[in-house]
C-alpha cells in the first residue's frame, strides 16, 4: 500500500499537534468528544458556583445542607407556608403556649372593643 498525500498530512498532524493551540486542537470536535473522558470535577474547573448550579432542580441545589441553611434568610411567614395550624405549634413549651393564648386573648378584645 503506497504512503499517501494523506497518511503525510495525518503524519505531520500527529508530529506537530502540540504547537496548536488549545481552540485549533478542538476545533470540528463535537461536544461529546470534548467532554469524553472528563470527570465532573475536571468539567466544573473554573466555573463560579452559580454556573455550577444553574440548570439544576431546587431538590438537588438544596440537597445535603442543613435545614439552617435551607431557611436562612426565608422570612417566618414562608416558612410557614402550607403548614397546618396543629404543625405550626407542634413543640412549642407550656409557657410558650400560654403566651400564645394571651396574645389571643389581647387580639380578641381589641377587636370587640374595635366594632
Amino acid at each position: 500500500m503506497p504512503y499517501t498525500v494523506e497518511d503525510y498530512r495525518k503524519d505531520y498532524v500527529r508530529e506537530h499537534i502540540d504547537k496548536l493551540s488549545p481552540e485549533e486542537r478542538s476545533r470540528g470536535l463535537s461536544l461529546e468528544e470534548r467532554l469524553r473522558g472528563l470527570s465532573p470535577e475536571e468539567r466544573s474547573r473554573g466555573l463560579s458556583l452559580e454556573e455550577r448550579l444553574r440548570g439544576l432542580p431546587p431538590e438537588e441545589r438544596l440537597r445535603g445542607l442543613p435545614p439552617e441553611e435551607r431557611l436562612r434568610g426565608l422570612p417566618p411567614e414562608e416558612r410557614l407556608r402550607g403548614l397546618p395550624p396543629e404543625e405550626r405549634l407542634r413543640g412549642l413549651s407550656e409557657e410558650e403556649l400560654q403566651k400564645l393564648a394571651e396574645i389571643i386573648m389581647k387580639q380578641r378584645e381589641q377587636k370587640s372593643s374595635g366594632n
